[in-house]
């Protein structure tokens, strides 16, 4: 008697090791990053993610028209932050959403008239596996 065994492929979904939320509607001091408490910033997600975390954006236009009150006039600065090469940190927009990270403002509503009235976005300083899609 002769014993068959078949073996059905699958599909494993490798699951990041976190997964942050941002919404132009949430809050970087209230909010803790979950879908239902969402942060405002890229920077606040970008401060708390290690490496492997997704931070999924929700559709809107990230920025401010008071950019240098940002710090160091950045919507995100990564200073010495690394993910890995198997596990970057990734920013990415929601599936099916349009994210604009805005580094225009407005000079008139700033404090500092010394601002030509746009604003560095991204700033990778001694960052390593940072990937962007989407935004």
């Amino acid at each position: 008697m002769a014993i068959t065994w078949q073996v059905q492929p699958t599909s494993v979904v490798i699951e990041p090791y976190r997964k942050i939320f941002v919404a132009t509607t949430g809050n970087d001091t209230t909010g803790d990053g979950s879908e239902l408490a969402p942060y405002a910033t890229p920077q606040k997600a970008e401060d708390e993610a290690t490496p492997g975390t997704i931070i999924e954006y929700a559709a809107g236009t990230y920025g401010s028209p008071n950019a240098p009150d940002l710090a160091g006039s950045y919507l995100l600065h990564c200073f010495n932050k690394h993910g890995t090469e198997s596990e970057p940190i990734i920013h990415r927009a929601a599936a099916g959403a349009q994210v604009i990270w805005d580094g225009l403002y407005d000079k008139s509503l700033g404090s500092d008239s010394t601002y030509s009235g746009y604003v560095n976005v991204i700033f990778l300083q001694q960052a390593t596996y940072h990937r962007f899609e989407g935004i």
